[in-house]
């Protein structure tokens, strides 16, 4: 239950709670009152519900599909973060055995990011996806602006490489001194 149900359901109990009659003790119940609180608690929750998907349709995911066709890019927040970077994939090279994966990471903030963790699932399609995926970390921090990042694929073939999933974190925040 979200915070936001919990406090009108407890809105709706301490608003809804029958008055009492102090002599005789027994509750009184205005059923009119009752019902158009609950009339109003229930549109209430319902306009919660709509801005709550909302705001969730808006968020970019943690883990995007990349086009290397197109190199557009897609917007994606790191796992666990709120913070809006953009990712593309700039190309797949062979090289030897395999193929090296070069993505951009653009960051649209006026501060550095490091502590940089980063997956690259891969596989013919999506399920195929989910069993083959290569890691990296970097001390360099992810500076305003594009980065490049390369991932390494060896061994696979050019149509190993159908789907591409991309999911990073940050540690931490890089401000200058002024």
């Amino acid at each position: 239950m979200t915070l936001h149900r919990t406090l009108l359901v407890t809105l709706a109990v301490v608003l809804a709670a029958p008055a009492t009659n102090r002599a005789a003790q027994s509750p009184v119940i205005d059923t009119a009152a009752y019902e158009e609180m609950s009339a109003r608690l229930a549109a209430l929750a319902a306009r919660f519900d709509t801005l709550e998907t909302r705001v969730g349709d808006q968020m970019p995911e943690s883990v995007i599909d990349l086009d290397c066709e197109t190199g557009d890019f897609s917007h994606i927040v790191p796992a666990g973060g709120y913070l809006v970077f953009l990712v593309s994939c700039e190309g797949i090279e062979a090289r030897g055995e395999g193929h090296d994966v070069t993505l951009r990471i653009g960051n649209p903030h006026s501060a550095a990011f490091g502590g940089l963790e980063a997956q690259l699932a891969w596989g013919r399609d999506i399920p195929d996806a989910e069993n083959h995926a290569v890691g990296m970390s970097s001390s360099e921090p992810i500076q305003p602006g594009w980065n490049t990042l390369t991932f390494s694929i060896i061994p696979s073939t050019r149509e190993d490489l159908g789907t591409l999933r991309f999911t990073f974190s940050l540690r931490s925040v890089l401000l200058r001194i002024n």
